[in-house]
């Protein structure tokens, strides 16, 4: 289910386009035949991304049926997600190394980064959240009786 957005909402811009511009059939340069839309929530506020979305201008190359699209898309979110990357992770080490409560992380996303997610959504990403990946503290050795505590960004220097 599409995520609805509050009529006066302020979105951040962000302008994304072929990184390769040359067609991988035939290596004429594409031309923009479109472009898609896709917001979603940061933990530094909403973001409106503009897909440039290009295709082999030539009708007799097998490519031009084929759309391209951005790939740095994929390293902000995920498509039809209404969350980025930096918010998954969020949830998932909250939800995973802390232990917190799903009505806890939907308070503490309204009232740190005015996000607005139900508790079914935040689920749904949790369900899809790779857990082991929190667990990265290291292990007590037997030389070793007290294990050492880290950052939360010394964690994610580790992913």
């Amino acid at each position: 289910m599409p995520y609805h957005w509050p009529e006066d909402t302020q979105f951040e811009k962000l302008t994304l386009e072929v990184e390769d511009k040359d067609c991988p059939e035939c290596g004429r340069t594409t031309t923009i035949c479109d472009h898609r839309f896709h917001r979603v929530h940061t933990l530094g506020g909403p973001l409106k991304m503009t897909m440039k979305l290009t295709h082999c201008p030539d009708k007799s190359c097998p490519s031009h049926s084929k759309t391209l699209s951005p790939e740095a898309e994929f390293g902000i979110a995920m498509p039809y997600w209404a969350i980025a990357w930096d918010v998954f992770a969020w949830i998932g080490q909250r939800r995973f190394s802390r232990h917190w409560s799903v009505p806890q992380i939907c308070y503490e996303l309204i009232d740190t980064y005015e996000i607005t997610l139900s508790e079914d959504v935040i689920e749904d990403y949790i369900s899809q959240h790779p857990a082991g990946i929190y667990d990265l503290r290291p292990q007590p050795n037997e030389d070793s009786h007290r294990a050492t505590e880290h950052t939360e960004q010394e964690y994610f220097k580790k992913l």
